[in-house]
């Protein structure tokens, strides 16, 4: 299956997001919107004319002329449901983008596909720039599969591969959905502690065990971008340690 949206290099790239954005929306409202249109052509909600719309909602969206429209966007049909998360991702990548922007940290790549691979297939971070990468999450929970300590995950093995600074993205109301009552706030960092969903090859096979810091940075559009420090990633038979003697180095 084609990847929905092409690895983006540089600035000028980087600044066509939200055109891909509103182009995929666009595709995505128009077919969702069939659905509605044929219902109240219709006329009535018998069984059969809920079981025709329900099938016909899930085809998948013809996306030719969004590629024409956006030469960033790369396959030429996705299911809508891909389609979804992926402006779910997109929209917290935006946000992200313009705050990194904002602590003078400037992105030079970013993977605007949950896949987070380049055109030769290697895993990337989802947004990176010189000494520093992000991983954003687009859902609505941070607790969702595991999500948070997935990513945290990802964070270490881009630190361990020279990343100076780590950090991650993820919608204000993600948060809530995880710790209800932890409200983030500029600079007090928050220790969490969880375990990741799949087996890690390079942890024995098994899922992983991981704390870190994570210490928010700034807020836009809701979207909190929060640095990762003091990261344990341990297997899960092992009990994960307070500290780590691989340290994330804390921005200047």
């Amino acid at each position: 299956m084609a990847v929905l949206l092409k690895t983006l290099k540089g600035k000028v790239e980087l600044d066509r997001l939200p055109v891909a954005y509103c182009v995929l929306a666009t595709a995505y409202l128009a077919h969702r919107g069939q659905a509605t249109e044929t219902a109240e052509k219709a006329g009535t909600l018998t069984y059969q004319t809920l079981r025709h719309l329900v099938l016909a909602s899930e085809d998948r969206i013809p996306l030719e002329g969004a590629m024409q429209a956006c030469d960033l966007i790369t396959a030429e049909e996705q299911r809508p449901a891909e389609v979804f998360d992926n402006l779910c991702h997109v929209e917290v990548l935006i946000a992200a983008i313009s705050i990194m922007r904002g602590l003078g940290l400037d992105p030079c790549e970013c993977a605007p596909t949950q896949q987070s691979q380049d055109e030769e297939m290697k895993a990337i971070p989802d947004l990176s720039g010189a000494g520093w990468s992000l991983e954003a999450y687009g859902g609505q929970n941070c607790d969702s599969n595991h999500k948070l300590f997935e990513d945290l995950c990802a964070l270490e093995r881009w630190r361990c591969q020279g990343s100076i600074s780590v950090f991650l993205a993820f919608r204000e109301e993600a948060w809530v959905a995880y710790r209800p009552g932890t409200d983030l706030k500029v600079g007090i960092p928050v220790p969490v502690r969880g375990r990741t969903k799949k087996n890690y090859k390079d942890y024995g096979n098994s899922k992983v065990g991981v704390s870190a810091l994570l210490t928010p940075r700034a807020c836009a559009e809701r979207v909190w971008v929060v640095q990762a420090s003091d990261i344990v990633c341990t297997p899960r038979e092992q009990k994960a340690p307070a500290g780590s003697p691989n340290t994330a180095k804390e921005m200047a």
